[in-house]
């Protein structure tokens, strides 16, 4: 029984959402574990993208009284930029998004062409 539950806690983790949070570029791997893939590592791993975009929008600043409660104190920008990378029909293209040049999140977008 016990090694039942550690086989199934050991499944479990290795299809954890954190283990998809990564992308192979060729031989590469581009992760968001590290915390530390730069808009120049991500280039100098995959090539230049297909497509990319840019836009600002702007984030809540919230600060906590001495109650406990919480409020807005205003916005700041944040600039996000979007790399779109078509790795053909065998793969699912990628998207990998940056803000302030640093990767926030990559995200599969269907099979490509």
């Amino acid at each position: 029984m016990r090694a039942t539950l550690v086989a199934l806690f050991l499944v479990l983790r290795c299809v954890s959402p954190t283990s998809a949070w990564a992308v192979y570029c060729g031989n590469r791997l581009v992760s968001l574990v590290s915390g530390r893939e730069t808009q120049t590592s991500v280039w100098y791993k995959c090539g230049e993208p297909d497509t990319t975009s840019r836009y600002v929008h702007y984030r809540a600043v919230q600060e906590t009284d001495a109650f406990g409660g919480t409020h807005i104190t205003g916005y700041v920008p944040v600039v996000t930029e979007v790399w779109v990378y078509n790795f053909g029909p065998r793969r699912f293209m990628e998207e990998f998004s940056f803000e302030n040049g640093r990767l926030s999140a990559i995200a599969p977008l269907g099979y490509g062409y």
